[in-house]
């Protein structure tokens, strides 16, 4: 019995953070600047790789959180903007002959630019966070307009802080869904597992583990995600 359930674990295991169709390697920048008890600013900066296709994605985040209560029970507003590049593979439909079933194929890849409104709410006590977003895309020679979608994503973080560790080190695993308002269906998630060292009172460093699960054009398909992170506290 006990070896038929370490099979299962183990089978679990590789579906769920071993075997997809890519990996990927996201980086992270990030400065965070409190202006007092009630009021920071947050700056990120992300550049993101993927297998066989190298660079694809850059953006720059913006925030401003206005924060409530006390640190342990603690309620934060804030209001941020996206502003990225990413670059997308395209596809065109192959000519068929009249009542046959429509092909496409691939066709090299086009950079499009991404704006990106959020609005999070944050509830430190259970380590959530909660957003809601609006992303356009437009493409960057001809100003095409790619897509145009509002999403609701909610992330639960629990976390772990490493007794007798110097640096100060943390380890966390967190789930996260996302929600599509005009498909009205949950049609991403993600698995996080990670650890973050605080080396000076000013200086984090992160890293982490990502399993995505994301549905595209009615199918699902998953991505390995590595990410590395460094965050100044000002």
């Amino acid at each position: 019995m006990r070896c038929a359930r370490r099979v299962a674990i183990s089978a679990l295991f590789c579906n769920f953070f071993l075997y997809s169709s890519s990996f990927e390697l996201w980086t992270l920048g990030a400065i965070t600047k409190e202006v007092d008890r009630h009021i920071s600013y947050n700056i990120d900066e992300g550049f993101r790789f993927r297998e066989n296709h190298g660079f694809f994605y850059n953006y720059t985040e913006s925030e401003l959180a206005l924060h409530v209560g006390n640190e342990t029970e603690e309620l934060s507003f804030g209001f941020g903007y996206r502003f990225g590049f990413q670059n997308i593979e395209q596809e065109r439909e192959i000519e068929q002959e009249e009542g046959k079933e429509k092909k496409t194929e691939k066709c090299g890849y086009k950079w499009y630019t991404e704006f990106r409104p959020i609005v999070n709410l944050y509830l430190q006590k259970i380590k959530n966070r909660s957003a809601f977003l609006y992303r356009l895309r437009v493409e960057c020679l001809d100003r095409r307009c790619l897509e145009s979608r509002s999403r609701f994503r909610n992330k639960l973080t629990l976390e772990v802080f490493l007794k007798n560790s110097e640096p100060v080190v943390s380890s966390y695993v967190s789930g996260e869904v996302f929600y599509s308002f005009e498909n009205k269906e949950v049609n991403q998630g993600r698995i996080y597992v990670g650890f973050v060292a605080q080396l000076k009172d000013c200086l984090e460093f992160g890293v982490h583990y990502l399993w995505k699960r994301l549905k595209k054009e009615g199918t699902f398909k998953t991505i390995r995600v590595a990410g590395l992170s460094m965050h100044v506290l000002l």
